[in-house]
């Protein structure tokens, strides 16, 4: 089980943001600008399995929203809808004794659907593919600059 803190976001994470989902299968028809702005709040929190769990106080900071209720209605807007049957945002609740002994609602945990959002890595194809596009490059470069030399007489 993984420790109950949430750890500061990453100072260089990238969101990847998957186009087919948006351009072919509708899903802004399906995310309120609301549903998209709480989603990329969370994603800014998710490691590479897709997983957060900022606080809603935290949360609400970043979204500008002064009211923990706000938030929670967010979160369970997401939580109900689905793409491609699959929901978009699962949300496990758990709770905890306080001091006093009494059971108290803890951070949840939240799961974005990779086939929306995911963190950014480089894959190995894209950099081969970045590395021959380069070279490709330079080898153009070169026989350009040796078709506009000039031969001294």
């Amino acid at each position: 089980m993984k420790n109950n803190k949430q750890s500061k976001p990453a100072e260089e994470l990238y969101i990847q943001v998957w186009r087919n989902p948006i351009f072919y299968g509708g899903l802004l028809t399906i995310l309120t600008p609301e549903d998209w702005q709480t989603l990329t709040g969370l994603a800014m929190f998710m490691d590479i399995e897709g997983e957060c769990y900022p606080g809603e106080k935290t949360l609400g900071q970043i979204l500008g929203l002064n009211n923990i209720a706000s938030v929670s209605r967010r979160i369970s807007s997401l939580e109900e809808k689905t793409f491609e049957n699959k929901p978009i945002l699962t949300v496990t609740r758990s709770k905890e004794k306080n001091e006093k002994g009494t059971w108290q609602y803890a951070n949840n945990r939240y799961k974005i659907n990779p086939l929306i959002l995911t963190i950014f890595a480089a894959h190995p194809t894209t950099l081969n593919r970045r590395n021959e596009q380069t070279e490709n490059l330079l080898k153009r470069r070169t026989e350009l600059s040796k078709s506009f030399s000039f031969s001294a007489k």
